[in-house]
């Protein structure tokens, strides 16, 4: 073979150093973006960040702990729980907060500030490890754990942790039920205050009738110290209503407080909101930094006569701040048109739960957008959205649907599931629902599938056949 020369021309896709720092930006979770723009701020003299917004996002999912929107929160939690925001604090109801040690005692101070590095994530998982065998058991109990707050209450439906780990509601109900009352601190995993100061009796073997009517029906009027009141209404006398106050307040009310976090809750950066009868997106403030060229820089470096290299790494580092500048406003504009488009489709699931859930396609997202579909999927999987029912990944809401009739929208699998879940629920046990009854019921409620669908469902939600469900008297 003898050496040629020749000619051939081929077309290919670069990605300019602007276009790949978009992409890497658009799907950054908040908090890395939050530390990549203050490195840059550093690295670049073109790049300032304004003073009133260089606060780091505080990872119990907030711009700042004092913020008072944090606080206005925190108050209606509490008083959606029956107890005043007052009360909510760590020293409520004139308790000593359960992680202040004695300061006349060095070692005890020494003890537990070494029992204070203990994460809370391990430490739960350890113990579970020891009474749940089961490999799907522990993975819920990840699941669960990821949906705590900083005090160590649940922000998350059972039934969401069901469908992501496609299993049966009840056995999720189950694991709850063992990190509450199972675990060394007790309450951790309550979804209330009554609940956890509930469990925390339970763990100890204390479960006393008296005393859990107390926590259920007047735990306000106890903290108020209203004890007579408490003495006429469970018609106990007043020695026993105050060693029954006594004993409520020794309990604690933030059971995760000396615990470090392995891994802080998902920072939201969406705020779901009810605004005019309808729940709509609104962007938290502060969690990105606002940036802008310092113009004094810039007019310096216009100035000034440089040689022709320091005078090209100059320009290119202002092209780099300007490109950064650009994509992080691009990231805002997506997300929240992103947001705002995934909770219009789904504003059933925020009034109903789970079984409002619609289906929902990332190409639909991005032709209501008018965004790429990749640009959905890398915006769902890194917004996380405080919502009525919990922090959740924006990804959540893309659900494959199953085919409704012919005047009804399409359902979301996950619907489906709940409904089938509750047809069985409410079954006569003697005379079982069969996958064929089953298909009929929830064409009834438009939700047109078929038996094969149903039998899969079924058995994902771990409900036995007809025949093994039967119960005979």
């Amino acid at each position: 073979m003898c050496p040629s020369l020749g000619l051939e021309q081929v077309q290919h896709i670069q990605l300019t150093a602007e276009v790949q720092q978009g992409i890497e930006v658009m799907a950054m979770p908040i908090a890395d973006l939050h530390d990549l723009i203050c490195n840059r701020a550093m690295d670049n003299p073109f790049l300032k960040i304004e003073e009133s917004e260089q606060r780091a996002p505080d990872e119990r999912g907030g711009a700042s702990i004092t913020d008072a929107r944090e606080r206005e929160a925190i108050e209606e939690e509490a008083w959606s729980c029956g107890v005043e925001a007052g009360v909510w604090d760590a020293a409520w109801m004139g308790r000593q907060p359960s992680w202040r040690a004695d300061d006349t005692d060095p070692d005890e101070v020494i003890a537990r500030t070494a029992d204070d590095r203990v994460s809370l994530e391990v430490g739960i998982m350890q113990q579970l490890a020891m009474d749940l065998r089961d490999p799907l058991d522990l993975r819920i109990a990840e699941h669960l754990l990821c949906g705590l707050d900083e005090r160590g209450y649940l922000r998350m439906d059972t039934d969401i942790v069901a469908d992501v780990l496609d299993t049966d509601p009840n056995r999720v109900e189950r694991v709850l039920a063992k990190m509450q009352t199972g675990c060394i601190p007790a309450g951790i995993g309550s979804r209330s205050l009554q609940e956890c100061l509930i469990a925390q009796l339970v763990a100890a073997g204390e479960d006393d009738a008296i005393i859990r009517k107390a926590i259920e029906c007047h735990l306000p009027v106890l903290a108020e110290g209203r004890l007579s009141h408490v003495a006429s209404a469970l018609g106990i006398s007043s020695a026993e209503v105050k060693r029954t106050f006594e004993r409520i307040r020794h309990l604690d009310p933030h059971p995760a407080a000396i615990f470090e976090r392995a891994c802080p809750p998902a920072i939201p950066e969406i705020e779901v909101i009810k605004d005019e009868g309808r729940w709509a997106a609104k962007v938290r403030s502060g969690m990105i930094p606002r940036m802008m060229l310092d113009e004094e820089y810039v007019a310096l470096f216009d100035g000034r006569v440089l040689d022709k290299s320091a005078a090209a790494r100059m320009r290119e580092m202002m092209r780099e701040a300007q490109g950064l500048i650009r994509a992080v406003d691009m990231r805002k504009a997506a997300v929240i048109s992103i947001a705002a488009a995934v909770i219009d489709h789904q504003q059933a699931f925020f009034d109903e739960g789970p079984a409002g859930l619609r289906s929902l396609a990332m190409a639909d997202v991005a032709y209501l957008t008018e965004l790429s579909e990749s640009t959905v999927s890398r915006v769902a999987n890194s917004v996380t959205m405080d919502t009525p029912r919990g922090m959740l990944s924006l990804r959540y809401f893309f659900h494959s649907g199953v085919g409704g009739s012919a005047t009804e929208e399409n359902t979301s699998s996950l619907a489906v599931k709940q409904a089938i879940q509750e047809l069985v629920d409410a079954e006569d046990k003697r005379a079982p629902l069969s996958d064929a009854k089953l298909v009929d019921l929830l064409s009834e409620r438009g939700m047109s599938v078929s038996r094969r669908t149903v039998n899969k469902y079924r058995t994902a939600l771990g409900i036995l056949s007809r025949a093994k469900r039967r119960t005979y008297e």
